[in-house]
């Protein structure tokens, strides 16, 4: 993690996570930075009760979700009572056994990807009585993990993949306002609005 400023008013965020997993093969780094400037600290702006803060602010990272455990090999799983199409005996009668499971394994599994950047601005007016926030953001995760159905024929069911890929975007406002303020009593008006669209596309 690298974090500094200058002037007091320009913040800047950056970092870095490098992760291994036993699910999955290799390793995966996955960098975000965020950077914001106060520009209500500008000389000429500074101090004026109108616009009492100001900052604009971007983002942008990445995050990786691992595959679940053991999904990459083909395991054998328990079958208690099960028995073939044409033997009527049931493997209970042999203290229970093990076939082969019907979900197939998958070696060529990969972490999900989401990467998200998102705009923004925050301002306060009158002495900070009044604030607006707004928000402009997307993210888009690739590689989404889940099981698939297969034709039966393959001698499975299903297999575990990296099979779509999904993205969100979308506006958000936020709104209040100091309606009553003193020592003795403070009554706040809040609001918030936001408007998602959501896309998918499956493999």
């Amino acid at each position: 993690v690298l974090s500094f400023d200058l002037y007091q008013q320009l913040f800047v965020n950056m970092s870095g996570t490098m992760v291994a997993a036993s699910t999955v093969s290799g390793s995966f780094f996955y960098p975000s930075f965020d950077l914001a400037w106060q520009f209500t600290k500008l000389k000429g702006l500074s101090g004026k009760k109108a616009l009492s803060f100001g900052k604009l602010r971007v983002s942008w990272g990445q995050v990786g979700v691992q595959p679940a455990p053991h999904r990459f090999q083909t395991l054998a799983e328990a079958g208690l009572s099960y028995s073939s199409y044409s033997d009527p005996l049931a493997s209970t009668q042999f203290g229970g056994g093990y076939r082969i499971n019907n979900n197939q394994g998958n070696p060529g599994l990969k972490p999900e990807i989401k990467t998200e950047w998102e705009l923004g601005a925050d301002l306060r007016f009158l002495g900070d009585r009044i604030g607006l926030t707004a928000t402009y953001y997307k993210n888009k995760i690739e590689n989404l993990l889940f099981d698939v159905a297969t034709a039966a024929s393959t001698g499975y069911t299903s297999i575990y993949t990296n099979g779509g890929k999904m993205e969100n975007r979308g506006l958000e406002l936020e709104f209040d306002v100091d309606v009553i303020k003193n020592k003795a009593f403070n009554l706040n008006v809040y609001a918030n609005w936001n408007n998602n669209r959501l896309y998918r596309d499956w493999e």
